[in-house]
């Protein structure tokens, strides 16, 4: 009898221990995401999760003229939230921007800039092309007749402070050949430091349901994130960095249309357009 109360008890101690275990188990904390930017610090989400188990990542939130560039434990963003770290106590996390800037190419200043097109040379302004078939450039223009080993566009743009966050993304179409960049064959070169650009513009002169031709549409292509910019002036160039002859009998290298570039950082950015440019 003594052996079998024993058993017993045993057994109602296992079956306690094993409660307050599940009860322990299934105590709930609570993460609170913050929208974390200058003109709306409301809360984006709260998401309820069992203590020392892992918090669900809301789908990125949305404001207008900012790129959303992670979670962070701390307002100022300086340690990323690990979605991958069990968590055992209620926390807050914050979300991180990033502002968006974009600069035309038919703003940067032309003049003396040489070019060769399809059926002769232009230079200065003349590098300028309307886009008359709705391809998509930003403001209605863009740059081409780059076509020849050395030629670039030079952007100078101001920032407010150091920063190393900078992404880089180019808004580029073709004119005449198919054009696959993967090496250094174009190239985005900041303060001296040289990125390739990775890009693949294809398809000839698209014909539209009337029959008639229109240019392929701008893309848009990353060239890298994490690009540092220095306090002050900082000068991009966009450099044609091949002899690879096209269609055309005057165009001595492949060159991209460019439309402009969009660049994404925490700093502030300013440049001195030359809207005169555009008569």
């Amino acid at each position: 009898m003594k052996k079998k109360l024993g058993i017993a008890v045993l057994v109602a101690g296992a079956l306690l221990t094993m409660s307050g275990m599940t009860a322990m188990a299934e105590e709930k904390g609570t993460a609170v995401f913050y929208m974390n930017a200058e003109d709306n610090t409301e809360v984006y989400a709260e998401n309820s999760f069992n203590l020392g188990e892992w918090v669900e990542e809301p789908e990125a939130p949305v404001l207008e003229d900012k790129v959303f560039s992670g979670w962070y434990t701390d307002a100022d963003c300086s340690e990323k939230f690990n979605f991958n770290d069990r968590v055992n106590e209620d926390v807050d996390i914050y979300a991180s921007w990033k502002n968006s800037f974009v600069f035309e190419a038919e703003y940067v200043n032309l003049d003396g800039v040489p070019g060769q097109g399809y059926s002769g040379n232009t230079s200065g302004t003349g590098l300028i092309m309307k886009d008359k078939s709705d391809a998509g450039a930003s403001n209605g223009y863009y740059v081409s007749c780059l076509y020849y080993d050395g030629a670039y566009l030079s952007f100078e743009i101001t920032s407010d402070r150091d920063v190393e966050d900078v992404t880089m993304v180019l808004n580029l179409s073709a004119e005449f050949d198919d054009m696959i960049f993967t090496g250094d064959e174009y190239l985005a070169v900041v303060n001296g430091e040289e990125y390739n650009v990775e890009a693949e513009l294809t398809g000839a002169y698209a014909v539209t349901e009337d029959g008639e031709n229109t240019k392929r549409p701008f893309t848009q292509h990353v060239v890298a994130n994490n690009i540092s910019l220095n306090e002050g002036v900082n000068v991009i160039e966009l450099v044609t960095n091949n002899d690879e002859h096209m269609s055309g009998a005057t165009m001595e290298a492949k060159a991209p249309m460019v439309d402009c570039i969009y660049l994404y950082t925490s700093a502030e950015l300013t440049w001195d357009p030359v809207l005169d440019n555009i008569k």
